[in-house]
């Protein structure tokens, strides 16, 4: 079998007219959001409902990047419905829609946004249509891209997903913690390392294997080897791998909340790289958005508890769907 053959390629590639696109209409007061949108609706409807729901969303630019779409009579009619419904959320939000005009497909169409949205304002929180949030959900973000930003010797970026490891209550509090595990659902990107990540290679693949197996498998877990050799084989398309990659080679934490603050819907089936599961599901989404960040610290037992998670024989395929 032939594999492809990959120098350090640049996970950072903006566009003029990304770039263009959300200079005209961000203001400046927190990071952009930007959305990588195919032809889900049902999925977009719900992530522009919860945040919608979130403190202070009159401050913050939303940009939802839509991948060009052959599009069918069908699929036409659900075009022109979802504009007319899109009309009542740009009345509350500010919400901008960017048309692709030719198909770039999941992984160029949200790495485009994001390296675009980092030129523009340095940091960007990017979210996939899938995805719900809780109230609290901008605010962790937007302050923990600050955090990011004043300790990027220490910290690669923000994640807003936890793993079911513990039921929350409302009698609990959400707290910053740093932890090791990277999960693409709801994450905050600062432009110092976003420049800097490159996907992967063969000769990664065996300076990973060779050097830092034990570190892999005690800090993220057994199951992300898949998708590492599938990355560096150059027949899986996934972001976490170039973020996991960076991190392992600087010795970098990230942010997470000790609850999670998303719920990922795309384990319906629809979502790429995702099989039907319920694994992940989180009963409760937190409504706090007041956080203490003067003191954010490891957790020990979190890190511990999420890559027994992982651990649990759950394998992610590693060939990208069709």
């Amino acid at each position: 079998m032939m594999h492809k053959k990959r120098g350090p390629q640049h996970i950072n590639v903006p566009s003029a007219w990304s770039k263009e696109f959300i200079s005209k209409n961000y203001r400046g007061y927190r990071p952009p959001v930007v959305i990588s949108f195919y032809d889900r609706y049902d999925h977009l409807y719900r992530l522009l409902q919860s945040l919608k729901s979130c403190h202070e969303i009159e401050l913050y630019d939303i940009f939802v990047f839509q991948d060009a779409h052959s599009y069918s009579a069908h699929g036409q009619n659900h075009q022109r419905i979802f504009f007319d419904e899109i009309k009542n959320y740009k009345k509350n939000i500010s919400l901008h829609i960017s048309l692709r005009e030719r198909n770039l497909g999941l992984l160029l169409n949200s790495t485009e946004m994001i390296s675009s949205a980092i030129e523009v304002a340095d940091s960007c929180i990017f979210l996939e249509d899938d995805l719900e949030v809780s109230s609290g959900f901008l605010e962790f973000m937007s302050e923990g891209i600050e955090y990011a930003l004043e300790n990027y010797t220490d910290v690669v970026g923000v994640n807003g997903y936890m793993p079911p490891i513990q039921k929350f209550s409302p009698a609990k509090e959400v707290t910053p913690v740093l932890t090791k595990r990277w999960h693409g659902w709801g994450v905050g990107h600062i432009g110092h390392h976003w420049r800097r990540f490159t996907w992967p290679n063969l000769q990664d693949y065996k300076l990973l294997t060779d050097n830092y197996a034990s570190e892999i498998n005690e800090e993220l877990g057994l199951d992300v080897w898949n998708m590492i050799r599938g990355v560096c084989f150059g027949v899986l398309d996934a972001g976490d791998v170039a973020v996991w990659f960076y991190s392992i080679m600087n010795n970098l934490d990230l942010v997470s909340p000790s609850f999670s603050l998303v719920r990922n819907h795309g384990f319906d089936g629809s979502g790429m790289h995702c099989v039907e599961t319920d694994r992940f599901d989180i009963d409760n989404l937190p409504a706090q958005f007041k956080f203490n960040w003067d003191k954010v610290n490891k957790s020990p037992k979190i890190q511990k508890n999420c890559v027994e998670f992982r651990n649990k024989g759950f394998d992610l395929p590693a060939v990208n769907k069709q």
